[in-house]
């Protein structure tokens, strides 16, 4: 039986791939925008409040696909953890602390207060970022010899950024 029999069960099209591309495209607006936030056009208010949701959203969709993992499918989070660390050559207490901190924060933050009043406590995303797209890479070869055929998210996220930075000077005084 392959892979793909199991892993569907868990509805890998359908909630992780959508959740890490949201995560991906949230998180790149964020970093696009917020270096040039005092040159954006328009309510500084607005701003602030539009990249503390991207920012938001970006932390509650990661968490959210990788939960739907670890909590349903033990094979895959355990192959998936294992790869990650060796990928990100990092340890797997590294990795749970940061996973930790980012369930911490989305549970705090993200879902109740909002993140203007708690800036200095946003953990660091590009741990997140790199994970997103290696868990494309990964769940192809996981479901292997089946073939997932939507997308790379590597390619959509540059596809994004491109659509992005034609985006800002409509949005800037840059």
């Amino acid at each position: 039986m392959a892979n793909i029999d199991k892993f569907l069960g868990i509805d890998i099209v359908t909630k992780q791939y959508p959740l890490f591309r949201d995560f991906l495209f949230s998180y790149a607006t964020y970093n696009e925008l917020k270096p040039i936030q005092t040159e954006l056009l328009g309510s500084k208010d607005f701003w602030i409040n539009t990249l503390s949701l991207h920012l938001s959203q970006a932390i509650i969709k990661w968490c959210g696909a990788l939960e739907v993992i670890e909590a349903q499918h033990k094979q895959a989070w355990d192959s998936y953890r294992a790869g990650l660390v060796q990928s990100l050559g990092i340890s797997e207490d590294e990795w749970t602390d940061y996973w930790n901190q980012m369930i911490d924060f989305r549970n705090k933050y993200s879902l109740f207060i909002g993140l203007i009043v708690v800036r200095r406590f946003i953990p660091d995303l590009e741990l997140a970022y790199k994970s997103a797209l290696f868990y494309d890479n990964w769940m192809r070869e996981f479901i292997s010899p089946d073939i997932f055929e939507g997308p790379y998210l590597k390619d959509e996220i540059n596809d994004y950024y491109l659509k992005i930075k034609s985006t800002i000077p409509l949005l800037s005084k840059i």
